[in-house]
């Protein structure tokens, strides 16, 4: 319901989709929740702080591999354009993280005959995707 939802008015949103949620269970099954929530969908702000943390957890994993990779600027709004789903939210943003840093790691790795890799994950804006600097 809130995602197909044009209105941002909070009192309408909460209104249908309690409606809809009426609709769509029976009785029974909405009287054995104590509370009914509404979420709010996120906003660009939110979006960037979970795609930072994302991108930061996967640093964590890759980096303690013996990599020392850092991120550069663009990166985590890449990962973020690349993850969010408007039906899932921001649920994909870690396998994008994690396919973004992936993929830079292991080509630097194969071009480099298995050696851990270091350097500056960049993302350029004119070829859309991502490099090691």
């Amino acid at each position: 319901m809130l995602m197909e939802s044009t209105s941002t008015d909070r009192e309408t949103l909460v209104r249908r989709t309690m409606q809809a949620g009426t609709t769509e269970m029976r009785p029974e099954t909405i009287a054995r929740f104590e509370r009914h929530v509404v979420f709010n969908k996120l906003g660009y702000e939110e979006l960037r702080k979970i795609g930072q943390l994302h991108v930061s957890k996967c640093l964590e994993l890759i980096n303690a591999k013996g990599h020392q990779i850092t991120i550069g600027s663009g990166v985590v709004e890449y990962v973020q354009r690349e993850g969010f789903s408007e039906q899932f939210g921001a649920r994909p943003m870690q396998n994008a993280a994690m396919q973004v840093i992936r993929a830079v790691v292991s080509r630097e790795m194969l071009r480099n005959g298995g050696r851990p890799v270091s350097g500056l994950l960049e993302y350029d804006r004119r070829q859309n995707r991502c490099f090691l600097a």
